[in-house]
């Protein structure tokens, strides 16, 4: 990978490990603020956390597309990259719950920066070794992750009455 692509990537990890906790309290920061609830967590669960992980990562995909120079990204690796993070942050925090019986913070804080690390490394791996770069299957991949966007809004505001979406806490679905 180009030293410019792998600038990006380790800038696009370190970004999304620091926007990601922040996004979980800037909802109470804001005063409850349902247009902060857009984009950062709402509640605890589980769907709210992979929202702390969505959003910086279409952050930086939106700023590598704009600003990226030779690095202006793949759209398809961004997005399979955003999918298997999103993807591990259930799969490990049910996974451990379920086999352990209990929850753990700091487990769980670990889960967010472990998904962050798969989808930069799976991103930068088939950046690198991806050869479609243009053309209807990165616009497809684009719609993609505007399409995500898109449920990750709605979905805080009219979340399904799903496990996923339930916070633990109070027993409630998003605001």
């Amino acid at each position: 990978m180009d030293t410019g692509c792998r600038k990006w990537q380790i800038g696009g990890f370190l970004f999304t490990s620091a926007m990601g906790p922040l996004l979980h309290f800037a909802y109470g920061w804001s005063g409850e603020n349902p247009v902060v609830g857009a984009f950062s967590a709402v509640n605890e669960s589980t769907w709210e956390h992979m929202k702390l992980l969505f959003v910086p990562l279409l952050l930086t995909a939106l700023a590598a597309a704009l600003f990226g120079g030779r690095c202006r990204g793949c759209w398809t690796a961004k997005l399979a990259g955003a999918l298997a993070g999103l993807l591990l942050i259930p799969l490990l925090y049910y996974g451990y719950t379920g086999a352990l019986g209990v929850q753990i913070d700091w487990v769980d804080m670990a889960i967010f920066f472990v998904a962050a690390a798969a989808a930069f490394l799976l991103e930068g791996h088939l950046t690198e070794h991806l050869s479609v770069r243009n053309g209807p299957l990165q616009a497809v991949a684009a719609a993609g992750f505007a399409a995500m966007a898109v449920l990750f809004v709605w979905y805080t505001y009219a979340p399904p009455h799903l496990p996923a979406f339930l916070d633990p806490l109070t027993g409630t679905y998003g605001i």
